[in-house]
């Protein structure tokens, strides 16, 4: 266990309040602020969580048995103007030098590295079309991958114009943009906040549990106790505002 109790954000431990599961938790909150302030800038837009693969127009199972399953994406964007859908796949990893010592120089690597994980499982289960699917990488310190920014730039591009690129924009238009686009960032970065520092609420009120057994006494369970999460949630709000610059790593496990 590290002092600083940042192990929680890779641990695989399983049951029903294993870290693991508060890790799907961390990425269920950040999916949620993401889905939240898409359909905030974007109230024309179609956006929803969870589609199906299989029934997206152009994509079509690899692998036989993919075809009447339930792998789904994590959220689908349906731009109809410009007749065109982005599906995304959220992955929030946690950065740790000791998997691999190239993220103490290299800024971003976890999210690389999560980024790259993600298009190779899915071509190797799907074929779609490339410039529809964006893995959604983003590092617990708050640092998105570019094509995640990417993805954000044209959603928002389509929400205030519709339009491809910013120099078809209006000066009213680019107002607009500038306003929107920060106010999605920071929804996101926000969300990823919160949900770091809820983990790391969870393991402290853990960690104290375990100091506080007498000599002698079996030791508490070392599943983290769920009861801690409404205590945390005000915490970590609280602390959400500087998730969107921190953070060089490497991925060591992901959320997804």
């Amino acid at each position: 266990m590290r002092a600083a109790g940042s192990h929680v954000h890779s641990c695989t431990q399983a049951g029903p309040g294993g870290a693991k599961g508060h890790r799907g938790a961390g990425h269920n909150i950040v999916l949620t602020g993401a889905v939240q302030g898409l359909q905030t800038v974007g109230p024309l837009c179609f956006v929803r969580k969870e589609p199906l693969l299989r029934e997206l127009a152009g994509w079509i199972a690899r692998v036989a048995d993919l075809a009447p399953s339930k792998y789904r994406g994590d959220l689908l964007c349906v731009l109809a103007l410009l007749e065109k859908q982005l599906v995304g796949d959220l992955v929030r990893i946690h950065p740790q030098a000791a998997a691999n010592p190239a993220c103490a120089t290299t800024a971003g690597a976890a999210a690389a590295v999560a980024y790259a994980k993600k298009i190779a499982k899915y071509n190797a289960r799907w074929s779609f079309p490339k410039e529809e699917f964006v893995p959604l990488a983003i590092e617990t310190g708050g640092r998105m991958h570019p094509e995640f920014r990417a993805f954000l730039r044209r959603f928002v591009l389509y929400a205030v114009g519709p339009a491809e690129c910013y120099d078809d924009l209006t000066k009213e238009q680019r107002a607009s943009y500038t306003k929107k686009i920060k106010y999605l960032i920071t929804s996101i970065s926000a969300a990823n906040a919160k949900a770091t520092a809820r983990s790391l609420l969870l393991i402290r009120e853990a960690c104290a549990r375990a100091a506080r057994v007498p000599v002698g006494a079996a030791a508490p369970s070392t599943q983290l106790a769920t009861q801690v999460v409404a205590g945390a949630s005000g915490g970590a709000a609280a602390s959400s505002g500087g998730g969107a610059g921190a953070g060089a790593g490497v991925l060591s496990a992901d959320e997804d």
